[in-house]
């Protein structure tokens, strides 16, 4: 059985007349534009990197125009990149590292952080809405001839899904801020109970480099931001797991209990079987012979072993004369 061809790939033209076409595709198009030229703008004004500013706007130009789904990282990692070096040459961090603990909700981080999520997530939903968000699992065995995967009916895109966009955007930046604030504002000292202090504010000035610190500050917000992502993580996935189970239904309850009954007792019903396997096979007469002799060096041939290397330690530390 040969497999069916696969449906012919649209050039880049055709792909962005779809893409013209398409009414919700056109809605996240104007708002990944807007997301891109308002990043633009941002590092070029506050951050004074035009060089930064020139390389964004090329990445995230032909992101949206050639539909690569690989070039938002690489737009995410060069904003990066130009915050910290705004003139491309990282000789020196384009901000003073001792305001550190000051550094929570300035208009051009919030700007900035605000612009780049919207581009984010606009371009997200633009590559869902032309394409299909969940890919098909089965091989191109399956596949006949001119066959499209599923994608989002051409429908415009409502006052509410334009509306959850930006709310989530803005819940972000919010909870991002209020993050990094704890992080800059808390400090680990191992000893204090509990490991976790105020940073005073005396220690605020020359904060990158005073010598009274218990650690060094980027090892302090390292441990803080380590230790809350694992105890979020851990207190989602516990919340998660209640949730999953609490809505079982009969038939899926009875399943997982089932499973869970095998993956307690499945070594201990292997070694039964085993055995009685081995009871029929005897009663029948069908045993099949031992091979090997496990046994007789276990008994014999291991104890010899130990004693002659004992002896040959024994003999090359000049315990016993050969």
């Amino acid at each position: 059985m040969s497999a069916a061809p696969l449906p012919e790939k649209k050039d880049n033209l055709d792909a962005f007349r779809e893409m013209i076409r398409n009414p919700a595709a056109r809605v996240y198009l104007a708002v990944a534009a807007g997301g891109l030229g308002m990043t633009v703008l941002v590092l070029f004004q506050l951050f004074n990197s035009a060089i930064g500013a020139g390389v964004v706007f090329a990445v995230g130009l032909l992101s949206l125009l050639l539909r690569w789904t690989a070039m938002p990282v690489f737009l995410l990692a060069v904003v990066g990149y130009t915050v910290f070096a705004p003139l491309g040459i990282p000789l020196e961090l384009s901000r003073n590292v001792s305001e550190t603990p000051e550094s929570q909700f300035r208009i051009a981080d919030i700007l900035l952080i605000a612009s780049v999520m919207t581009y984010l997530l606009a371009q997200f939903r633009l590559l869902s809405v032309l394409h299909a968000a969940i890919p098909f699992e089965a091989g191109p065995l399956y596949l006949r001839k001119r066959v499209t995967a599923a994608v989002r009916p051409p429908t415009p895109v409502s006052d509410g899904e334009l509306g959850r966009l930006f709310l989530r955007v803005g819940v972000f930046v919010l909870v991002g801020q209020l993050l990094w604030m704890g992080l800059t504002w808390l400090q680990v000292d191992f000893r204090a109970v509990p490991p976790v202090t105020v940073v005073e504010d005396d220690t605020t000035v020359g904060y990158m480099y005073q010598s009274r610190a218990p650690v060094p500050p980027w090892v302090s917000r390292t441990l803080l931001a380590v230790g809350l992502f694992v105890a979020v993580g851990v207190a989602v996935r516990l919340v998660f797991w209640f949730w999953r189970h609490n809505t079982l239904g009969r038939e899926q309850a009875k399943l997982l209990l089932m499973d869970v009954q095998w993956a307690e007792h499945m070594r201990e019903i292997d070694r039964q079987e085993k055995w009685r396997a081995w009871m029929v096979d005897k009663l029948n007469g069908t045993t099949k012979p031992r091979s090997g002799c496990g046994t007789a060096f276990l008994v014999a041939g291991l104890p010899a072993i130990l004693l002659l290397v004992f002896w040959l330690l024994m003999t090359a530390g000049g315990c016993v004369k050969s």
